[in-house]
């Protein structure tokens, strides 16, 4: 156990550094020139050649692509995430702000689907081609297809301006986390709901269930307790990728609703070309989702020993 735990690890740094190179890398080659954007929104003018060059060298902007990654991965692992080349303000500060609000949308969209997905799958797989079934599998189809941002205009229209019941924008009380979490969780409780249905049907066909309905045990033991144990080794799995799902589309959620996120901070920044903010968000996130994987990984290897191997 503990070699499949270093061999994990090891796949995880090595998966943040590749993420890092690879978007590092695309910045460099992306059209726009940040330098003369700083210049514009300080002065308000088209600056000369002259200032241009001068706050390219300043920032190191004049130096080989290559150098300047290394450059910034030593500060990285020095714990220094460098300074936003729009505000001027310490990048970790800005993600030590915006983290917290990203983290409760991501948990509270998974809580959702989790109370959604269990149910509406365990409940399909038992009724096997009846019309709840047919019911609920239309249901997270509608639910996978459904863009995220229209799903939020939508629920803005009703719960926001018909209704008048919930914000549409901000942070701060339960009511604001409400339109955002159901936007976000949707998708992921209908991809959750068919993993379990078919993970369910799989194990509900195998001869232990036979067995315990053989012993005269009741059918929610046999459903709760038996077979749900042994249809939770894929879908332990893919909750470890809903967690990069929560965090990686709240950008939209984030900037639909105007929640201060890090996905919101980082949509602001690549429009900024603040190109010091969007490297650091994208190793936090490159962070956030290996960690979760590789917790999965660990959990799934305790589930089913033949993955130690």
């Amino acid at each position: 156990m503990l070699k499949f735990m270093v061999r994990r690890l090891a796949v995880a740094i090595v998966t943040v550094w590749l993420a890092t190179l690879l978007v590092f890398l695309l910045l460099a080659f992306v059209p726009g020139d940040p330098v003369v954007a700083m210049l514009i929104d300080v002065s308000g003018a088209a600056p000369t050649q002259e200032e241009i060059d001068a706050l390219r060298a300043q920032l190191g902007f004049d130096r080989p692509t290559y150098i300047r990654y290394f450059m910034w991965l030593s500060r990285v692992l020095r714990g220094d995430l460098g300074e936003s080349l729009i505000t001027g303000l310490p990048v970790s500060r800005m993600i030590a702000a915006a983290l917290p609000a990203t983290m409760e949308l991501a948990f509270s969209s998974m809580f959702i689907a989790i109370i959604i997905a269990f149910p509406l799958g365990i409940l399909s797989a038992t009724r096997r081609n009846s019309p709840v079934d047919f019911a609920s599998r239309i249901v997270s189809l509608i639910g996978l297809c459904m863009p995220g941002f229209w799903l939020a205009l939508l629920l803005m229209l009703v719960f926001a301006v018909n209704l008048g019941w919930l914000p549409v924008f901000g942070r701060g009380e339960l009511r604001h986390l409400i339109l955002p979490a159901i936007t976000l969780g949707t998708g992921m409780a209908a991809l959750s709901a068919r993993l379990i249905r078919s993970s369910m049907l799989e194990v509900l066909q195998e001869d232990f269930i036979r067995t315990a309905r053989a012993k005269g045990l009741s059918e929610n033991v046999v459903v709760w307790v038996h077979a749900l144990k042994c249809a939770m080794i894929p879908v332990v799995t893919i909750l470890g990728l809903q967690m990069g799902f929560a965090l990686g589309g709240s950008a939209i959620v984030e900037t639909v609703f105007a929640w201060p996120g890090m996905g919101r901070m980082m949509v602001n920044a690549i429009f900024a070309r603040d190109f010091v903010v969007v490297q650091a968000a994208t190793l936090m996130f490159a962070a956030i989702i290996t960690a979760a994987n590789t917790l999965v990984d660990i959990s799934y290897a305790y589930l089913d020993p033949r993955i130690r191997c």
